[in-house]
Order: structure tokens, then sequence, then C-alpha cells
């Protein structure tokens, strides 16, 4: 007679108890998920950097769609691995701060403030929308496009944004942003030449949805309780101006 069980099972059963009985061995089956190793998406050139940031929206819009919240969207936790093909596979990590769907408003405000959306800047903190998420991609596109080049960090005196974004507390994090928003039509940065079709994606998401209306909106709706508006299906813009810009990602 042979017995199998697993480690969790193992756990439950006394197992000298079972050594009572004649000719009863153990066994013991041990389980393990191999994964590829990940790296940091910032690794990437400008389109495999598009590829992985893509794939990486699109996860977040299955698993928001499935009830899960990630709450700390950012540049360092957009990783990748390499399939057989020797393409970049963008993968979305560091879910340990997820909400689940059933999250109302206030409570912590957990996420990176650099990349947080405006509104979730302000207190008490609104309830967490989708359009939450994809503004905080958007920010890991301003980031990546604005100090990186082929692959690497610019140097200090090249990056367009200064210590106050990337250090910044959640008050002067959102002053930025919405100078930001409010600038963002005459804001002509040094952009690296193959971070270009990015910095076309910023931009033209930018100004299609309006943020610098939306963003006067929001703060307005925190002090003087007036609502803001925003547009409903902000995924599909975002898609339409992925697409037209970078043609060579595909599903």
């Amino acid at each position: 007679m042979t017995a199998a069980v697993d480690n969790s099972e193992r756990k439950a059963l006394n197992i000298a108890e079972l050594q009572r009985f004649e000719g009863l061995n153990e066994k013991i089956h041990f389980n393990a998920t191999m994964a590829p190793a990940l790296r940091r998406a910032t690794q990437l050139h400008s389109d495999q950097f598009a590829k992985v940031w893509w794939r990486c929206v699109l996860s977040h819009k299955q698993s928001w769609d499935n009830g899960v919240r990630h709450a700390d969207i950012s540049l360092i936790n957009l990783m990748f691995y390499m399939n057989k093909k020797d393409d970049p596979v963008g993968v979305l990590v560091d879910h340990d701060l997820a909400e689940n769907d059933q999250c109302k408003e206030g409570g912590q405000r957990v996420g990176s403030p650099s990349y947080m959306a405006i509104e979730l800047l302000f207190t008490p903190r609104p309830k967490r929308l989708y359009r939450h998420g994809l503004e905080s991609f958007f920010w890991v596109l301003v980031f990546f496009s604005l100090q990186y080049k082929n692959g690497r960090q610019r140097i200090f005196i090249d990056r367009p944004l200064d210590h106050d974004w990337v250090k910044s507390t959640v008050e002067r994090s959102r002053e930025k942003k919405n100078d930001f928003f409010n600038h963002i039509a005459t804001f002509t940065p040094v952009v690296a030449s193959s971070n270009r079709k990015l910095w076309n994606i910023v931009f033209d998401y930018s100004l299609k949805l309006d943020f610098q209306r939306i963003s006067r909106k929001i703060w307005v709706h925190y002090q003087a309780e007036e609502p803001a508006e925003v547009p409903d299906d902000v995924f599909k813009v975002m898609e339409e101006i992925v697409l037209k810009e970078l043609p060579m990602i595909n599903y």
C-alpha cells in the first residue's frame, strides 16, 4: 500500500499514526512552478519597451475586469522576459498592494506618488477607478520617454524631470502634474530621438482627453464640490492612439 500526500496535506496528517500501518510507505510530492527570470523594462530600447508597456496595460485591464485593482503601477513594476522567439513579454508585478472591487473611497493611500493619478493625491482619497490606473501608465510613459535613452537612464543634466518629480511629496507631486497638464501644449523637452514615438503618445493622449480641462475640474471638485467629468471609455482612446503611433504592437 502506498500513500501519496503533497506538502500541504503532510501538515494535516500525523505521519507517526500512518506509520503504524504495516507496509505503508510515505511519498511526498513537491510541486514547483518554474517561471522565467524577469528583468526591468527600463533595460529595453524604445520599440521593445512599447510592446512590454502595452502588454502590461492589457494585463491591467484584464485584472480590472476580474475585480483586481493594482494599486502601484510604476516604471519599476513593469518587468519582462524573453519568449522562445526572443521577443520581450511584459509582466506587471507587485500585486501585494492590490485592492478588490469592493474597496470604497477614503482609506489609506498606497502607491508611488510620482505615478499616481492626480485625483488619488487628494484627501479624502476617492474610490479607485479604471482611468486612475490608465493615468498611471501614462506617467510611466512620461518618465521613460524623458528620463531614459537606449535602455539606460540619461545623465542627470539631460533629464527634463527634476528631482522634485522623482522624490516628491503627495502635495508636490499633485502640483507638478497639474502644471504639466496645464503646459503640455507648450512643453518642449529634449526627447531622445529613439523615444519620439512614445512621447507622441503622451502628447496626443493628453490633448485628446483634454487633461488640462480634466485636471482643472478635479481641482475644482475638491475645492468647491463640483463634479469632475471624464470621458467614459478612456481605454478606447488610449488604444486608438497607441495603435496609430506603434503599428508594430499586436495582441
